[in-house]
């Protein structure tokens, strides 16, 4: 198919389109919450209905996006109010043959969404109508917050909901066409959401295969020492480096820029750079073993190598971002701390026992949890190297998922597995946190 100007026209209304809705979107937001915000009800019938209007509007929105776009029950709505506004048409048709009275179909409206923004103006001016100004105080912030808010549910609270919903089905390359197809009257039968197959999905992730071959629990010790190796390499060496850069030293800012490197290369090209020089044949890694004197190693077919290889890249690529944070909290503390622990006779250990490493913890702590979230899941390094090989013996839970989704098209399965990975996460940083105290010093 050739790019001709009618393609590039249809493609910018669609992008202008979605644009401008978000706009009248925002607009419409803020004067409702303008409304609401900075004006008050001028009477106690004035507060009921403008009670009743936002509890509309709130329990509206959320039973929309819910039960509609999340559960699934909103053709099983439309249909039954569809069937209720036609009764009294449908009855005297019934008796007198005649079909006087136009039936109204919620789902066929022509531009449903001017539809709602119109529900939404009226509304407004209701409660305009209804109020007085009031006060203002801290209203300025949720206003500016609101679209934000409405953001994050729209692009994280959503999709995890559907997820959920996901998880809980019988989605899987057979079932698709039936799955999408399925009313509301039918969601808990062969195709739909009902507690069995989320049973059944959740127990498969532990209890079965979770890619090809490989189970859950094979993965899981993997991706625990590939985690706790990296993250572990990552503190230590990018500790000692920012110590080190910390110090005073000629040619200082030369350092720093190429110990920066290879967290400004993209992810992308270093990955396939590395799985360059670890080539059998020509990798530059191998060339260095010979000239020394040493055999040659199949990297990436022998199981231990290409693990070893997936840790030294994920290493060389972790580091300078561990070593600038930590670079960062170092250069906050005050130099005072270390005069007075000076005076009183502590060496460079017993200061940075006492010192250095306190008032580095609040720091630390979150990009702990930065680096272990994100070497956990770490998809680029490992899909990118070795794809999961030799045998999956690379494979981390997120490219299991990745394979169970797309190469075998296990989508409850693979929404399932999504959640308990998430779950797990949840309940290291949770526990962490909690153990190390990281960020209490913030708090208090």
């Amino acid at each position: 198919m050739s790019l001709t100007l009618e393609h590039v026209l249809t493609s910018l209304a669609q992008v202008s389109g979605f644009v401008l809705a978000v706009i009248l979107g925002i607009i419409v937001l803020e004067l409702l919450l303008w409304v609401m915000l900075y004006r008050r009800p001028r009477n106690t019938l004035s507060r009921v209905v403008i009670l009743v209007i936002d509890l509309w509007f709130l329990l509206g929105v959320g039973f929309y996006v819910f039960f509609y776009e999340v559960i699934g029950f909103g053709t099983d709505i439309v249909v039954a109010f569809n069937k209720l506004l036609n009764l009294p048409g449908d009855l005297l048709y019934a008796w007198t043959g005649l079909d006087i009275i136009p039936l109204i179909h919620l789902d066929k409206l022509p531009w449903p969404w001017l539809w709602i923004l119109a529900i939404f103006v009226v509304a407004w001016a209701v409660l305009y109508v209804l109020s007085k100004p009031k006060p203002v105080r801290n209203e300025m912030a949720y206003l500016l917050v609101a679209p934000a808010v409405v953001g994050i549910l729209a692009l994280f609270i959503y999709p995890f909901l559907f997820e959920i919903r996901l998880s809980f089905a019988n989605l899987v390359l057979t079932t698709f066409k039936d799955y999408r197809q399925h009313d509301a009257l039918t969601l808990f039968s062969t195709y739909g959401v009902s507690l069995a197959y989320g049973v059944k999905n959740y127990k498969g992730v532990f209890t079965g295969s979770v890619a090809k071959s490989a189970t859950f629990w094979q993965v899981l010790g993997w991706n625990v020492v590939w985690t706790v190796v990296n993250v572990t390499l990552h503190v230590t060496v990018g500790m000692a480096l920012a110590l080190l850069m910390n110090r005073k030293l000629r040619l200082r800012g030369l350092y720093r820029t190429l110990l920066i490197i290879p967290w400004a290369i993209p992810q992308v090209i270093a990955a396939m750079a590395w799985k360059q020089e670890f080539n059998f044949h020509y990798g530059f890694i191998n060339n260095v073993l010979e000239l020394l004197g040493f055999q040659a190693i199949n990297w990436l077919q022998d199981p231990f190598h290409a693990r070893l290889a997936v840790i030294i890249v994920n290493v060389w690529l972790g580091i300078p971002f561990m070593m600038v944070i930590i670079l960062g909290g170092l250069q906050s503390i005050d130099k005072a701390l270390y005069e007075a622990a000076e005076i009183d006779g502590a060496g460079a250990f017993a200061q940075f026992r006492n010192v250095t490493w306190p008032s580095l913890k609040p720091v630390i702590t979150p990009a702990v949890i930065l680096g272990t979230v994100w070497t956990f899941n770490m998809f680029n390094v490992i899909w990118l190297v070795t794809q999961g090989g030799p045998q999956e013996k690379t494979d981390l839970l997120v490219t299991s998922l990745y394979k169970s989704f797309v190469n075998f098209y296990r989508y409850s399965h693979a929404a399932a597995f999504g959640m308990v990975i998430f779950l797990m996460l949840l309940s290291f940083t949770v526990v962490y946190l909690k153990v190390t105290g990281g960020l209490k010093s913030i708090y208090e």
